[in-house]
């Protein structure tokens, strides 16, 4: 879901940094400045640039309907979902993804 890429590429960053640098560059992100700790930050910046200049796309779930009293389900709802979580490039707790839906709320 386009809406919570910004949240999960800033967490994903630190797995694979070179990846994430190399992603936001396709997303015309100079890089020759960034630092492979900021991977994640600044994919999340540019995909979230790109989504708003894309423009007619919700700017977080809370467009889509959701709240903050929602991640509790929303989290419950994604725990099972074991081939999503188990491709992701690194391990995913319950807090990890608690964060990723407070943080993808808004953008």
């Amino acid at each position: 879901m386009a809406v919570t890429a910004p949240s999960v590429f800033a967490f994903t960053g630190a797995a694979n940094p070179e990846r994430h640098l190399k992603a936001a560059e396709v997303f015309g992100v100079d890089i020759s400045t960034k630092k492979e700790a900021d991977a994640g930050a600044v994919l999340s910046d540019a995909i979230r640039e790109f989504l708003i200049k894309l423009g007619d796309q919700p700017r977080g779930i809370k467009e889509l309907g959701y709240e903050r009293s929602d991640i509790p389900a929303l989290v419950e709802g994604t725990l099972p979902q074991r081939r999503v979580l188990d491709l992701a490039p690194n391990a995913v707790a319950r807090e990890d993804l608690e964060q990723l839906f407070e943080n993808a709320l808004t953008y």
